[in-house]
């Protein structure tokens, strides 16, 4: 399934034209209330100018290079973070973002000069509070640019690796990736679905040593990047009912040739489309639980499926039920 799920994401990349820091990326109106923006904008010298209020720019959510962390209080993967209250968000995310990297030379002079305008900006940052009660995210821009387009420092570079090293449980360098099979640095996560998980010794291999632990699912941060994406497609667009029990639908290749991948981009396509009706039409004609399986049926046998039945509590995931290497010609039910 997961190798499924890798060859998904390298499908879905190429579509989307996509590189890898794309991928970890989330859009700070994710719930659609915050539409202001908070910019502490620096000249081309790094020299703090003036706080700018701007309006969401929901057409490219990416250029805030928003990417929440776990924890209210724990800084983001990015000088970007949704305000709760200015005081707290200015100096226990922003500031402690820029003091964590402040070892790259630009960082520093960015995070003394905020540090030495300090009271005045979070003065200015509660009168700005005052006047709306709109949400709101803050960020950093530098001679007019947004996080992601900046160069010197390259935040996305620093997001990319901060996050890969949050997420390596154990890693080890010159081992066998599970997904590619390819030699590389290794690491193991439970971060792609949580009924993986390395909390009890008893769940570890090599005679449980957690430093061993790696041996249970090594994989590459390639693999675990496309993985990644795959799966919150799957989540986002392949999600049905099925009698009051969600499954995920996940297409799998089975011969490597174009005509396979057609019939896998027809799929996509087809849930794509389904995105752009509005809510109304969405829920009647996602309402049939057979009409999804009506469209598979019709697809070739070079293309295979998995019907995942996963129940999720809080931060748990169960497998309730996997069918796998579904063929679209062994689809039949009655009307």
């Amino acid at each position: 399934m997961l190798t499924a799920l890798k060859d998904l994401g390298e499908i879905l990349l190429q579509k989307q034209s996509k590189a890898p820091i794309d991928i970890l990326l989330e859009n700070p109106d994710s719930n659609g209330t915050y539409k202001i923006v908070w910019a502490l904008d620096f000249d081309k010298n790094l020299n703090f100018e003036k706080i700018s209020v701007e309006e969401l720019k929901e057409e490219i959510p990416y250029i805030y290079l928003y990417k929440r962390a776990s924890g209210s209080n724990a800084p983001d993967f990015s000088p970007t973070s949704r305000i709760t209250e200015p005081e707290k968000t200015f100096t226990k995310k922003l500031l402690k973002w820029l003091e964590n990297h402040n070892n790259v030379p630009e960082i520093k002079i960015i995070y003394d000069n905020l540090n030495k305008n300090k009271d005045k900006i979070i003065s200015k940052l509660e009168e700005l509070n005052q006047q709306s009660k709109d949400n709101k995210i803050l960020t950093i821009k530098i001679n007019h640019q947004y996080l992601y387009n900046i160069q010197n420092p390259d935040f996305k570079k620093i997001l990319l690796n901060d996050y890969l090293e949050k997420i390596k449980e154990i890693s080890q360098k010159d081992a066998i990736c599970s997904i590619c099979g390819n030699k590389k640095e290794v690491f193991t996560t439970s971060q792609i679905y949580k009924f993986y998980t390395l909390d009890k010794e008893c769940y570890i291999s090599g005679g449980f040593n957690k430093n061993k632990a790696w041996k249970n699912f090594p994989i590459c941060e390639e693999c675990f990047l496309k993985i990644d994406y795959a799966k919150k497609y799957v989540e986002d667009h392949l999600k049905y009912n099925f009698h009051g029990k969600i499954y995920y639908l996940i297409p799998k290749m089975i011969l490597n040739i174009p005509e396979a991948l057609n019939e896998i981009n027809d799929i996509l396509t087809l849930e794509e489309k389904k995105q752009k009706l509005t809510k109304e039409q969405r829920k009647t004609l996602t309402g049939n639980i057979e009409e999804i399986l009506d469209i598979l049926k019709d697809k070739k046998d070079i293309i295979s499926l998995y019907f995942l039945f996963l129940k999720k509590d809080n931060a748990a995931e169960r497998i309730l039920l996997l069918i796998e290497d579904v063929l679209p010609t062994r689809i039949h039910f009655r009307f």
